[in-house]
Formats: structure tokens, sequence, C-alpha cells
């Protein structure tokens, strides 16, 4: 009774077509022993299904293997992106002083250039940008913001390609639209493994 319990729980995370695959070749593989033992005439016929349904199975295996390995989850580029990139804080004296991303509050005004990450969620008040959110939807194309109206909405982590702007951030470090993606994959991640 016990083999038998160890023997489902073997193949519990096994799909039934990969069960059915490998005991089907592994039946072959003794009734060509069988034969062999035997005498029988049939064994070059034999020998070539049997080879042809191993290769199979292990083909099979491997080609499933393939997307697995390449989907396996990469926290490095995630961490990276959540460091919050420097920020050029615009002063009521209209000067910049340089500060941290984490630093930056709800209605903070910075200015960034060509180049340089948006360092939260906010709005542009100032310029027409052409910026990529590449990181968050993985479209290259870059996407046109102006001030004003329902498309000045811009997302943290995200790269400006030209132009200076002046974004009023809408956010609060750890809230940004990619915080919050970064902590659902890793709240995910922490699921599966339980």
């Amino acid at each position: 009774m016990g083999f038998l319990h160890k023997a489902e729980s073997a193949h519990a995370h096994e799909k039934p077509s990969d069960v059915r695959r490998g005991s089907c070749a592994a039946l072959l593989t003794i009734q060509l022993v069988r034969n062999t033992l035997n005498h029988t005439h049939a064994f070059a016929f034999e020998f070539q299904i049997t080879i042809w349904l191993w290769f199979t199975v292990l083909f099979a295996n491997f080609a499933e293997a393939m997307p697995k390995g390449a989907a396996r989850p990469r926290p490095i580029p995630c961490a990276r992106r959540a460091q919050k990139p420097s920020a050029h804080k615009l002063q009521s004296s209209g000067c910049t002083q340089d500060i941290s991303g984490s630093k930056l509050r709800s209605g903070d005004v910075v200015v960034v250039s060509a180049g340089e990450f948006i360092p939260g969620d906010g709005e542009v008040i100032e310029g027409v940008p052409r910026w990529t959110n590449s990181a968050i939807t993985g479209e290259s194309a870059p996407v046109i913001r102006e001030s004003g109206g329902d498309r000045s909405a811009v997302t943290g982590g995200t790269r400006v390609l030209s132009d200076e702007i002046k974004v009023r951030i809408t956010s609060t470090p750890g809230e940004t639209f990619l915080d919050r993606m970064i902590k659902m994959v890793e709240e995910h991640h922490a699921r599966r493994r339980q």
C-alpha cells in the first residue's frame, strides 16, 4: 500500500498525456525484450517502433521544458526598475534641486529631460514629450503626451525620449503603477511557491 501511495505522489505533478506516453514506451520496451528472448521474427520492426516512441517521449519532454525555462521569473530587472531614479525637483524659486525619487510626494513638480526616467506617476504640466512606455506595455513605439486634457498622464519608471518636461507627481513612493505591478508579481510568485 505504501508503494502505491509513493508512486501516485511521484506522478501527481505530471499530466495524463505524459504518463500515457511514458507508460506506452515502457510497455513496448518490455514487449521488445520478451519477443527477443522468445526469438520472434518481428524484432527489427518492433525495435524501430520502440526507438521512435522513446525518441518521441524524450523530444516531447525537451520541447515542453524549453518554454518553461524561458518563462522563469527574472527578479533583477523588476528590482532595478523599482529603484527610484533621481529627480530634479522644481523649487518655488524656480531652481531645481536634485533629490532621490523616493523622497517625492504627491503635488511635487519635477523637471525631466530627454533620456531620463520619470521618477513617479504624474501628469505633464509643461512640454510635449515623446516617451516610451515599453516598461509597462512592451510596445516600443513612442507615445506623445501634452499638458492639459485627458492625455497628460505619465507613468513612473518610463523614459522620456525627447524634450524637457515638467511633471506634477500624483502618487507617493510605493504606490506608483509600476510599484503595484511589481508587488502583484511578487505576491503571485510567493503563492506559487507555497
